[in-house]
């Protein structure tokens, strides 16, 4: 974890300069925020102290942990070398104990570590076939903690800043090192004379319309949404699904999230670049899987044919719910047949649960 602090860049909103000392500071321009600590360094910290105590309260030195997923890791080359899928719930499971991820709620690592065993075992699978030797489990627990940085720090939004007058409202609006929405600024300009002397700076941010203390993660019809407001939203009005929702910085590759997605695999709902597809399905071959073809605007297409608005919409928040953030995680059994396991309650099934909820 000290190695990725160390190495750790600047968030893509902040921008690092010198203070009046001679110091380095850091400078947030839409926000209008300076400070003298690294943006990011907080969260590695308790990122930190997180891990810490659990190898302290679970006893597990790092030589008896690398030991134990090495072990892990072999059963699985040894399933993929019987043709046999290489992961299953319970080794993903034993893994993730191991790696201190609570696949009952984190249901992003939960995610990581099934796709970081099978790309282990990918990666693995020529190398010990051919020389009888595998790799070295720290890699594939360095892999782990790179995504355990990307959801608990990296990838994490920045909070919205509230109106310290009003304060469920977003801020709009830097005044004397403080911030404020116009009509919380206006307030304390009666409240005290001296706000209406001091400068002020329009502060950017991309703020949920219905839950106003959550960052934004699409738009439609020019009104900003989170995941939550969004379908909080359609209650209200079901005709939103009717109208195209534009998703804040793309849809993601989940095996390269650097990398835009080019399709999305219906039967399992993962968005993929044509890189990351190869990677997880060379063996089947696009001929033996139902592809939905994603184009530079985010419309989904078949067999060259757009598809409708609501149909299109509505499987993308599912496919985004099941890569992101949703409790089902799909597997295949030694027959190669998808089934489907829920994190939370532990149970499966071979019905789509992405498809068959409403």
């Amino acid at each position: 974890i000290a190695d990725f602090a160390f190495t750790a860049s600047l968030p893509e909103s902040w921008i690092e300069l010198e203070d009046d000392n001679g110091g380095i500071a850091y400078y947030n321009p839409k926000l209008k925020k300076v400070q003298k600590t690294h943006p990011v360094l907080d969260k590695f910290q308790a990122m930190y102290e997180k891990q810490k105590a659990f190898m302290e309260r679970a006893n597990t030195p790092m030589e008896k942990m690398e030991a134990n997923i090495g072990a892990l890791l072999n059963e699985s080359l040894n399933r993929a070398h019987r043709e046999l899928p290489a992961v299953t719930p319970e080794i993903m499971e034993q893994v993730a104990l191991l790696m201190n991820v609570n696949t009952s709620v984190e249901y992003a690592l939960a995610r990581a570590v099934k796709n970081e065993i099978d790309l282990f075992v990918e990666a693995q699978y020529d190398k010990t076939a051919a020389l009888g030797t595998s790799g070295d489990p720290m890699d594939f627990i360095h892999n782990i903690r790179k995504e355990q940085v990307a959801v608990d720090v990296t990838s994490k939004p920045e909070d919205v800043i509230m109106c310290s007058h009003f304060e469920d409202r977003p801020a709009t609006l830097k005044c004397n090192h403080d911030f404020f929405s116009r009509e919380g600024l206006e307030a304390m300009k009666k409240m005290s004379k001296r706000y209406k002397s001091f400068p002020t700076e329009e502060v950017e941010q991309l703020v949920c319309s219905v839950f106003h203390n959550r960052v934004a993660t699409c738009e439609v019809d020019g009104v900003w949404y989170s995941d939550e407001g969004y379908e909080e939203a359609l209650k209200k009005n079901p005709g939103l699904r009717r109208i195209f929702k534009r998703i804040l910085g793309g849809l993601k590759c989940s095996e390269y999230p650097n990398r835009k997605a080019d399709v999305l695999v219906e039967d399992t709902l993962d968005f993929l670049s044509w890189e990351g597809f190869y990677k997880l399905y060379r063996r089947r071959g696009v001929e033996n899987m139902s592809l939905l073809y994603i184009d530079a605007q985010g419309n989904l297409s078949s067999n060259g044919e757009l598809l409708p608005v609501e149909e299109a919409s509505s499987l993308i928040d599912k496919a985004r719910y099941a890569t992101e953030g949703g409790p089902w995680l799909a597997f295949r059994d030694d027959q190669m047949n998808a089934y489907w396991y829920h994190l939370a309650d532990k149970v499966t099934t071979t019905v789509n649960p992405y498809f068959a909820s409403s």
